[in-house]
């Protein structure tokens, strides 16, 4: 086939080619881009050892939108986000120093998974509500980083022995048999009496091991930002022991350090300074995007 004809087919077939090349071409990702800029910004900040690498990074470029406006759109764009971050070395060192956040076993729903035991890693069994909350001053041990104990803070020290005498036991009878560091009146008062167990403000608990040189009197490490604690109505009912399980802390009853003190830490948030859910969206917003 010859002419004007045979013209007409062949740009025919070529337009047909294209279409369906086109058609077939997925689009590009937007998360490659953002995921490509986030480990860019991460590593040049970490490499010239500045501050605030993990917020910079985060913030450096507006993350893709949700599919959708349905819930589990936005949570599949949260998940999509911090599939990025616990997957960057700098940035999953960067949220367990300033966040405990653990990138192999953090949910970011609001709940802690077992990380022995029964249900152990399985995010199925994440039944303990865990939170963010600001790394306070329990106790003034140092002039500098704690000079005065913050308000509505209970702190609890036990020696190896002890936290061998009292894992098989309730939790409850512990906190009301072993005196805390201060006020103990306050606390017993506040958990019983008058108030009555169906009645209990809202507390929260948390647990740790320390060498006692290296407690400053805050919650977690002094350059942490937050910390994670966790719903005391739920753990009072427990023995220690499952307790610590149900909150991802109970590597700490294998084989206690006898040099380690051990902390039980509880604090009533007051209104300036409110505990925040311990999810993936909160955490994104303390890294300076709502």
């Amino acid at each position: 086939m010859t002419g004007p004809r045979a013209l007409s087919v062949a740009i025919l077939f070529l337009c047909s080619a294209s279409g369906a090349f086109a058609q077939t071409t997925p689009a590009p990702d937007p998360w490659v881009a953002w995921s490509d800029n986030f480990n860019s910004v991460m590593t040049a900040c970490t490499t010239a050892a500045q501050a605030n690498c993990l917020s910079k990074a985060f913030t450096s470029r507006e993350r893709p939108a949700a599919a959708g406006t349905f819930v589990i759109d936005d949570l599949a764009r949260d998940v999509r986000t911090a599939e990025v971050l616990v997957h960057q070395q700098q940035a999953s060192d960067a949220m367990w120093k300033l966040y405990g956040v653990d990138s192999s076993a953090y949910l970011g729903t609001g709940f802690s998974v077992p990380l022995v035991g029964v249900g152990a890693n399985n995010y199925e069994a994440a039944t303990q509500r865990e939170f963010f909350v600001p790394n306070l001053c329990a106790e003034a041990l140092d002039a500098t980083l704690c000079p005065k104990k913050d308000a509505g803070i209970w702190t609890w020290h036990l020696t190896s022995q002890q936290l061998a005498q009292w894992a098989d036991k309730p939790i409850l009878k512990l906190l009301h048999t072993v005196a805390p560091m201060s006020d103990w009146r306050g606390f017993t008062h506040l958990t019983a009496g008058e108030n009555g167990p169906n009645n209990l403000p809202t507390l929260l608990i948390r647990f740790g091991a320390l060498q006692p040189s290296y407690y400053k009197g805050t919650f977690g490490r002094p350059d942490a930002v937050r910390v994670f604690f966790a719903d005391y109505d739920q753990t009072r009912t427990k023995t220690l022991r499952a307790a610590m399980t149900a909150t991802g802390a109970s590597t700490l009853l294998d084989n206690p350090d006898p040099t380690k003190t051990f902390y039980i830490w509880i604090y009533s948030p007051d209104a300036n300074t409110k505990a925040s859910v311990a999810s993936w969206k909160e955490l994104f917003r303390l890294l300076g995007t709502p």
